[in-house]
């Protein structure tokens, strides 16, 4: 909840700001300065869309993956305990292999979304290292 808090914040912050104008403004001796922060805005605007678009949703379906896999849990429990102190081996066969496929699934989903979610911090932390420069 937090960390979804912070970066909805943190991209709103990004996206809402006006663009940096330094029209009619002469920085003696950082003739390139103007330039560099422009850009720099431009890049933490584009990580703050990424954030919007995609990751956020990515993190959103992975958890809701795994609370709908607790309901189909505890929709098999009952299921596979009857199969268990029936004998009914086939029952209880199928319902391990769905489960373990929902897992693996979630599993799946939950592994591109670290991979999302650590591009995305290294790029942050790239737009703070370049915004520190620029002082």
């Amino acid at each position: 909840g937090l960390f979804a808090k912070s970066m909805n914040a943190y991209s709103y912050m990004l996206i809402k700001n006006p663009d940096v104008n330094f029209e009619g403004i002469t920085i003696n001796g950082y003739v390139d300065l103007p330039g560099r922060i422009v850009q720099d805005q431009k890049n933490a605007r584009a990580h703050a869309v990424t954030w919007d678009t995609k990751v956020k949703k990515q993190l959103l379906d992975t958890l809701n993956g795994i609370v709908e896999y607790d309901t189909t849990f505890d929709n098999y429990y009952e299921t596979m305990i009857e199969a268990i102190n029936t004998g009914d081996g086939e029952t209880l066969k199928e319902g391990i292999t769905d489960l373990r496929g929902e897992i693996q699934q979630n599993q799946k989903y939950a592994q591109q979304l670290i991979e999302e979610l650590t591009k995305l911090r290294d790029s942050i932390g790239h737009d703070v290292r370049a915004f520190g420069s620029n002082k």
